[in-house]
């Protein structure tokens, strides 16, 4: 693989290179490889490989690949269900609308995360969504009876593999009066796994920042499952050195953007100590 198709592979997120496409596509890298990423840049490779193994390991996706209807739900998941389609409307909306009215959603989500580790400029939320191409992404909007923007969806697909790769509500209608989240996850999961008929729907991988509940939350709801995999995290070697003297210090430390690498280092030690315990089981 040449240098240039390896790093078009990834994409770079908060100094870390991410694979780009579905995580069943991605394979285990080599030590040459992880030097060829951080020669062009971030300080860190996160590389998760063996997609959905039988094994249970320290890292996953949060995925749902079967759908079989209306009956798979509890009576209270049906009753908001009910409750945010009588009140809300879902629908596939073009990027214009999310450009337009989009930002000050996503602004008001991120004042109510519970841990405050986010934030995206205006500038920075219409360079995003511009760079999401049509083929490659839906756009769903929630409108209530005014017809006025409250919520949106933006969902990338890989094949037949799709990505709810961000969803925000404001927080008015997050509340059990209008159930929006409730409105919105059912009417996606039904049109991508029941009319569509793809394989797979995900809300990524498990979160290391733990912003918010959602991934608890469709697997509770929405029975949605962890697809474990293998994880390996290699870092630029003055970086691995920080993060190696922060480290005993991970429970303690309060920025939360550090937490986050340290709590990545910790599912990556886990992960190692579980096979290395199998191996010497053996």
């Amino acid at each position: 693989m040449s240098h240039n198709s390896l790093v078009d592979k990834y994409h770079l997120y908060r100094h870390a290179w991410i694979f780009g496409s579905s995580p069943d596509k991605e394979t285990k890298l080599t030590e040459q490889q992880y030097s060829i990423m951080l020669a062009n840049g971030g300080f860190m490779v996160r590389n998760t490989y063996d997609f959905d193994c039988n094994v249970t390991t320290s890292f996953w996706y949060v995925i749902k690949d079967s759908f079989a209807g209306w009956s798979e739900f509890g009576k209270s998941t049906k009753n908001c269900i009910n409750r945010a389609k009588r009140k809300l409307c879902f629908k596939i909306v073009d990027k214009e609308c999310i450009l337009k009215y989009g930002y000050d959603i996503i602004e008001d989500s991120y004042k109510h995360y519970k841990v405050k580790d986010r934030s995206l400029t205006k500038s920075g939320f219409i360079s995003w969504i511009k760079h999401c191409n049509s083929e490659n992404y839906d756009f769903w909007g929630v409108f209530n009876d005014d017809d006025n923007l409250v919520g949106l969806s933006v969902n990338r697909k890989y094949g037949m593999f799709c990505d709810f790769d961000a969803t925000y509500i404001l927080h008015d209608y997050k509340t059990a009066e209008y159930s929006a989240f409730y409105g919105l996850f059912y009417v996606m999961i039904d049109y991508y796994l029941q009319q569509k008929g793809f394989s797979c729907v995900s809300d990524g991988s498990r979160s290391v920042s733990e912003h918010s509940n959602i991934q608890s939350y469709l697997i509770d709801k929405f029975k949605f499952r962890k697809a474990y995999c293998r994880l390996d995290v290699y870092y630029k070697w003055w970086f691995g050195i920080i993060v190696k003297i922060l480290y005993p210090f991970r429970n303690v430390i309060p920025f939360v953007n550090v937490k986050a690498v340290l709590r990545l280092e910790e599912y990556n030690r886990q992960q190692k100590s579980m096979f290395e315990s199998k191996i010497d089981s053996l």
